[in-house]
């Protein structure tokens, strides 16, 4: 791992209570999370870019049902200076996944962002800094087997959550329960220009 990335390898560790965290547990004293990098999926994908921001490396496209999708471009993708709105490019990127679920009532002073972690893709040793943003939903079904969370966002919209392999005791969760998911923003690891 790069110093860089080492020095920047931080876990969530939320001290919220009803939250279900890294380690196991629910609510009560925070729980450290040890060191380590969250792994998730590389999915593929191809679309029309809707917007590009070079400085910020952000790229959205136009995703599954024509819901927009926007992804962190990694340091090392080549030739994302060539990109433009309106291209049709095949994608590589890293799923966002939830790092820390809280159960109960909403607490609107929780920090939405602004937490950075180390993601990467299974099967591959490069690791990529991410940043978290917070999803409140509703919990619609759980797949214990897959560790995966189908929530309702507040816009209405199904979304189904990879969830981190550190967060224990998601038998506990149940179907209509309120839920702040933290969640890794998705990051491109590759673009390729379409033809």
């Amino acid at each position: 791992m790069a110093p860089a990335a080492a020095a920047l390898l931080l876990l969530l560790v939320l001290g919220i209570p009803g939250t279900l965290r890294a380690g196991g547990g629910e609510g009560g004293e925070p729980e450290a999370v040890r060191p380590g990098v969250v792994v998730a999926e590389v999915l593929d994908m191809k679309g029309r870019v809707e917007a590009v921001d070079p400085a910020r490396r952000w790229l959205t496209l136009q995703g599954p049902r024509n819901r927009p999708l926007r992804l962190k471009v990694a340091p090392g993708v080549k030739r994302f200076d060539q990109v433009r709105k309106g291209d049709t490019v095949a994608v590589g990127f890293l799923e966002s996944v939830a790092v820390a679920v809280q159960t109960g009532p909403s607490r609107t002073n929780a920090p939405p962002v602004g937490r950075l972690l180390s993601v990467a893709p299974k099967g591959n040793g490069g690791v990529f800094i991410a940043e978290t943003f917070r999803l409140d939903a509703v919990l619609e079904a759980v797949d214990l087997k897959g560790r995966l969370l189908t929530v309702r966002g507040a816009d209405g919209g199904l979304r189904v959550v990879p969830v981190f392999a550190g967060i224990k005791r998601l038998e506990t969760l149940r179907k209509g329960q309120s839920l702040a998911l933290w969640l890794t923003e998705p990051i491109a690891i590759r673009i390729e220009r379409g033809k």
